[in-house]
């Protein structure tokens, strides 16, 4: 169950709410979730993670995925490397490394680096 703060002025007037909520509802709106009887998320918190490690592991893997494939990665975007030298490491990219090195950064999150 999602509960949804209607009292913004976004919402007004409610004269057809479903259609309010599917065109005009965003993520910012959402003040408590339920999923089986288990609060998720109240008064726009969320209770079953640790937000700042959720941010800390995915500016990692960000850190990893610069390093490992040459991209520019930065606030401004991405600068992919061009198409050469993508041909070029195409040996390094197989499937086989892709699958090892999922495997790696799995342990490495399991263990906390």
């Amino acid at each position: 169950m999602v509960l949804l703060d209607l009292t913004k002025p976004k919402f007004a007037p409610r004269t057809n709410v479903p259609a309010l909520v599917a065109n005009t509802a965003t993520g910012d709106d959402v003040e408590t979730v339920l999923v089986d009887g288990e609060l998720l998320m109240h008064e726009g918190e969320v209770s079953t993670m640790d937000g700042e490690a959720v941010q800390a592991r995915a500016e990692a893997a960000v850190d990893r995925f610069a390093a490992e494939s040459g991209w520019s990665v930065g606030p401004g975007g991405a600068d992919p490397p061009g198409a050469l030298r993508t041909a070029a490491d195409l040996p390094k990219r197989g499937p086989t490394r892709l699958l090892a090195r999922l495997a790696r950064q799995r342990i490495e999150d399991a263990l906390g680096r």
